[in-house]
């Protein structure tokens, strides 16, 4: 696979991905942080209450959701045998990986301006950790889209 000559543009289309998403959340989360210290942010206790429960169910979801359907994704892009197709595939999984991990840190930051509780942003840290180990390096694509030859590398 790192014989094929297009990989290292794979990898970098999706590094640039990864990275553009990871900014969006992150600067977003800054912006959000800044209402709240330096200016009025808004405060609704009672969404306070409903955040404690929601924020949490909506991580954990976005975090098994993320999971379920990038596994499912990266089945189908192990068994195909077209290289572009497998990379297509493979860039599809990532970038509904992200999404969903994105969508339940946005909405963990939108709670955070409409309550002003910071222990949300915990939860976008939590998040935050984890979108970190999915950074797309060449090992870590090479032993997702094809694992055989990664358990051959290493036994070289």
């Amino acid at each position: 696979m790192l014989n094929y000559p297009q990989f290292k543009e794979f990898q970098k289309s999706l590094t640039i991905i990864y990275f553009a998403l990871l900014v969006g959340l992150v600067f977003f989360a800054l912006v959000s942080l800044a209402i709240h210290t330096y200016g009025d942010g808004m405060v609704n206790a009672q969404i306070r209450t409903i955040g404690f429960i929601a924020v949490p169910l909506v991580v954990l979801a976005g975090y098994v959701s993320s999971r379920f359907f990038s596994a499912r994704l990266l089945k189908k892009a192990q068994m195909e045998q077209d290289i572009e197709e497998k990379f297509n595939l493979y860039r599809t999984a990532v970038i509904a990986r992200l999404s969903l991990l994105e969508a339940a840190g946005f909405f963990a930051i939108i709670v955070f301006l409409l309550t002003g509780e910071r222990l949300f942003l915990g939860f976008l840290g939590v998040l935050l950790f984890y979108y970190i180990t999915l950074m797309p390096s060449e090992p870590k694509i090479i032993s997702e889209l094809d694992p055989e030859e990664d358990t051959n590398r290493d036994r070289r």
